[in-house]
């Protein structure tokens, strides 16, 4: 997916609206140039920054969805996060008193989760794999970490029924329910 001129104007007029806003409120940031733009980033999430780098990242799916939303609250969201790591320090939390201080000095709500759609965004496929014990009928489906384990010797076991889990050579990258077990 491409980004039109268009609409990588209106970011790049975004960001810099709040950079200079950040510059007026911190003055120490004027020796910093407005930070990368970027429309690389996958997944749910709507915007990133990366901090050591001067960089913020948006999602370009969102972005297209959601273009006022995403230029009005995610640009400022992720400007806060570089002015708080600029001004109070590298060892804030990423959502904390510090960000929140900057962002109401934007005038943005301090919310750490958009609400957007995310229905037409790419995301990672998590396999599953498929095990049973000797209850009837029931089947664990164990993600790659446990699998990985089992494979290395682990042993997991039913809660029910005590036995170690064996594994019926399935796999699904489909969301399933998670069952009980236990490390043994």
């Amino acid at each position: 997916m491409t980004i039109d001129d268009s609409l990588h104007l209106q970011a790049t007029d975004a960001l810099s609206s709040y950079w200079q806003m950040a510059c007026e409120f911190f003055p120490r940031l004027h020796k910093y140039s407005a930070p990368q733009l970027g429309f690389h980033l996958r997944g749910t999430a709507a915007g990133m920054a990366y901090l050591n780098e001067h960089r913020i990242a948006l999602n370009l799916v969102l972005l297209k969805e959601n273009t006022v939303a995403v230029l009005n609250d995610v640009v400022g969201h992720e400007v806060a996060h570089l002015c708080a790591y600029y001004v109070y320090g590298s060892r804030i939390k990423p959502h904390g008193a510090e960000w929140k201080h900057v962002m109401g000095l934007f005038g943005l709500p301090a919310r750490a989760r958009h609400s957007f759609d995310v229905s037409n965004t790419q995301r990672r496929k998590v396999w599953r794999h498929a095990y049973a014990c000797n209850c009837t009928g029931k089947v664990f489906w164990l993600g790659a970490q446990r699998h990985s384990r089992i494979a290395k010797g682990h042993v997991y076991k039913c809660l029910k029924c005590h036995t170690s889990l064996h594994s019926m050579n399935q796999k699904t990258n489909e969301a399933l329910p998670q069952r009980s077990i236990r490390s043994a």
